[in-house]
């Protein structure tokens, strides 16, 4: 059966609108509220994306939505293990889904660690 969810665009509103916005959704009917792990905005005028790994407790703890990151792509920024430990702790929490967009030579690094300490954690 489809699921029907809804995008809370972190690269374009600040750290509190992610509440705002998954109440609504919960309230329209939508059944999983994904959200964007950006580290800036597409044009610069959208200002500063916030940081995703701090925002997303916050929708979750005040609906009964699972809230899922969209995608996220660590090589940017953060190191490929500090990512693979968000998403054991997402899925610790009771996250369903996570979609990691892994672009970069660090990818393997990624991937290697979470098959092998964050998978057999929470299986």
């Amino acid at each position: 059966m489809a699921t029907f969810g809804c995008f809370l665009s972190s690269e374009e509103h600040g750290p509190k609108e992610p509440v705002r916005q998954a109440r609504l959704a919960e309230r329209a009917g939508f059944e999983a509220p994904w959200i964007s792990d950006h580290f800036h905005p597409w044009p610069d005028m959208q200002g500063d994306s916030p940081f995703v790994r701090s925002v997303i407790g916050a929708p979750a703890e005040a609906t009964s939505l699972p809230i899922m990151t969209a995608v996220t792509c660590p090589p940017v920024r953060v190191r490929p293990a500090i990512t693979a430990q968000a998403i054991g702790e997402y899925l610790d929490a009771g996250c369903t889904e996570v979609y990691v967009n892994q672009i970069g030579e660090e990818q393997d690094a990624f991937f290697d660690f979470y098959a092998k300490e964050v998978l057999p954690r929470v299986r």
